[in-house]
């Protein structure tokens, strides 16, 4: 399956339906930058946390989510990539000389700026669950090996249901927020199956939030947990322990 974010009208067009799709993105947002907001532990044994003064921005698009956390840090620098060559560009014009942003992907080797061992903060958001699944368990490795004694590691994803069965409280859930924002609500017979098929042909590769949370542990993740869900979507992550 080719790459849909490799196709810059793709990419051009999502953030103009990304509310409709995910009515809850913008509570994502403001909670993830909350998280972020105040997480690194200078002591493991103590409770005091410290703002980042590094992030690492993994599938960062065109810069939306890096540009809040810069403007609320000031101290702080980031680097991030992303698969699409105007995407990264869109991004560093964005972001200026406070960022690094390079093409790359999941996919490869990561470059040397990403593989630098100092980051208080890595994030990945709306990105890891475009590849499979063994990439992605791949994929926690590297975060948490990039990541400094103390430092957080935090996704903002859709995650696979499991049971059929929770699918009704789901698409409730939707039907609420899509009706809040002024969009109208899923078809009657609109079932997982039909959303499970919308997504694997948008090349979206969901597994499910016990899965990953138990992925995070086996790469070393400490104190790993969901801090936020709604629906198919969460957002979950751990720390990086000595």
């Amino acid at each position: 399956m080719t790459n849909p974010w490799l196709d810059p009208a793709h990419g051009q067009r999502f953030p103009e339906g990304a509310t409709e799709a995910n009515p809850s993105r913008a509570e994502q947002i403001e909670v993830l930058v909350t998280l972020a907001g105040a997480h690194r532990v200078s002591d493991p044994d103590a409770m005091d946390l410290l703002p980042p003064r590094r992030i690492l921005d993994a599938g960062c698009g065109r810069g939306f989510v890096a540009e809040r956390l810069l403007a609320i840090h000031p101290q702080a620098t980031l680097v991030g990539f992303d698969v699409s060559p105007e995407a990264a560009e869109e991004a560093q014009r964005r972001l200026g000389g406070r960022a690094r942003i390079v093409c790359a992907s999941f996919e490869e080797d990561w470059p040397g700026a990403l593989k630098e061992k100092d980051f208080d903060l890595a994030l990945c958001v709306q990105a890891i669950h475009h590849v499979p699944h063994v990439l992605k368990r791949l994929t926690f490795q590297r975060f948490h090996d990039v990541l400094r004694p103390g430092g957080l590691y935090l996704q903002s994803d859709p995650v696979a249901l499991g049971d059929p069965a929770v699918f009704p409280c789901v698409k409730a859930l939707w039907n609420r927020l899509r009706s809040l924002h002024g969009f109208p609500p899923l078809p009657e017979n609109y079932l997982q199956g039909d959303a499970e098929e919308e997504l694997e042909r948008r090349g979206d590769l969901l597994a499910g939030l016990d899965k990953q949370l138990l992925w995070l542990k086996e790469a070393g993740f400490a104190n790993v947990d969901c801090f936020w869900k709604h629906g198919n979507r969460a957002i979950f992550g751990g720390f990086r322990l000595p």
